[in-house]
């Protein structure tokens, strides 16, 4: 009676320990890897298991020093981080098992999963490296300079190479979107530079970049686009040349502008000038007589009359000249006819006065001046006597 009721707890409890006895392995089990980056992910169903661990194998087709065979990942973690593993031209075997207690599942994925980052290995899943960044600046003549750093330099830690050792060389290619024919170049410098040829013009370039550095693909992880700006050779300084000469000049301008206008001695152009003769009233009465040597200005005297000079019957007598022209004087005796004669020549021959020199009295040239000798004839009676006398 009792077997009979136990019976069914029997089997109850043969059915639990078999399910415990079987654990589910991993699911979806991927790799992603590139830069070095490697990443190993799955899923899986039953997470609240208690004491639910991961274990990812590595095997490595030549043993490694400092490599594991294995790491161990705990639940909730769906993931392992296999960054770590050197060099880049060895290929490895991976794989998943999940463990609750003592019990284990099967390895995940069947057959494992094979990856290098050599790029002519016979691995299931081969790891590039992205192409680093580049800089494009278009040049004149339909160029492209394309610059970038040498990808050793980023992706290789310093203790796998010395920095004393050259860099590998890098063999890497450009092709222009829209372009036919490809660039192939080679580069050993940490920085690389060169210069590409475009075949027309475009309002935009994109240029596809691939290389390879130790069999290693190196792969651009898009296009690199810059737009056709030529950068034109620079003449600001012709510019700034003319506009300090076009300030020089304009202030230059203004001055003799200011000058002409403020300064009261500059001379007046020939349009302003007035030539015509001026008004008699404002210039004294004046004879020009022009000479060989320049003008001599005779004036006529304005002087008081002058006084007589005293003629003596005896000493009335005086020398005629042939080419004078005979004429009396009104009430001049026949005796007295040539007096007017000689001051005529006294006054050619002794000019002094009218050239304004030796006004002083001087008694060597009173007889002979012409001025002072003028005379003023009176008729007399026969037998009248007359004196006279000179200042």
């Amino acid at each position: 009676m009792y077997s009979a009721a136990l019976y069914p707890l029997f089997f109850i409890l043969v059915g639990i320990s078999v399910v415990a006895a079987h654990v589910e392995p991993p699911a979806n089990v991927t790799f992603h890897c590139g830069n070095r980056k490697n990443i190993l992910e799955w899923e899986y169903t039953n997470l609240m298991a208690q004491g639910l661990r991961f274990r990812v194998d590595i095997l490595s087709y030549q043993r490694l020093k400092g490599v594991p065979s294995e790491i161990w990942v705990d639940s909730p973690s769906l993931q392992a981080d296999l960054s770590f593993l050197p060099p880049l031209d060895q290929e490895y075997l991976l794989s998943v098992t999940a463990k609750i207690g003592e019990e284990e599942s099967t390895s995940s994925p069947e057959g494992g999963i094979t990856f290098s980052y050599f790029q002519h290995s016979l691995a299931d899943k081969k790891c590039p490296l992205d192409f680093p960044s580049i800089t494009v600046i278009a040049q004149p003549n339909d160029e492209l300079q394309l610059s970038f750093e040498h990808p050793w330099q980023i992706y290789v830690d310093e203790n796998d190479h010395d920095e004393n050792m050259p860099l590998p060389p890098f063999k890497y290619n450009v092709k222009i979107v829209n372009q036919s024919g490809d660039h192939t170049f080679m580069c050993e410098e940490k920085e690389c530079v060169e210069t590409v040829a475009v075949k027309h013009a475009q309002e935009e370039y994109c240029v596809d970049v691939s290389g390879e550095v130790e069999k290693i693909a190196v792969k651009g992880k898009e296009e690199y686009c810059v737009p056709y700006r030529i950068k034109k050779a620079s003449y600001d300084y012709i510019y700034i040349f003319i506009g300090l000469l076009a300030v020089i000049v304009s202030a230059l301008l203004t001055y003799m502008v200011y000058h002409k206008v403020t300064n009261p001695h500059t001379a007046l152009p020939s349009s302003m000038t007035f030539n015509g003769p001026l008004s008699s009233t404002f210039s004294p009465q004046v004879n020009q007589v022009t000479v060989e040597q320049g003008t001599i200005l005779e004036v006529e005297p304005n002087s008081p009359t002058p006084l007589l000079t005293a003629i003596s019957e005896e000493n009335s007598s005086t020398t005629h000249f042939s080419d004078y022209d005979e004429r009396k004087r009104f009430g001049l005796p026949s005796e007295d006819e040539g007096v007017s004669d000689v001051e005529v020549q006294q006054q050619r021959e002794c000019p002094d006065y009218m050239h304004g020199n030796d006004f002083e009295d001087d008694d060597g040239l009173a007889s002979t001046t012409g001025y002072e000798r003028r005379e003023v004839l009176v008729t007399l009676d026969p037998n009248e006597q007359t004196q006279g006398y000179r200042g």
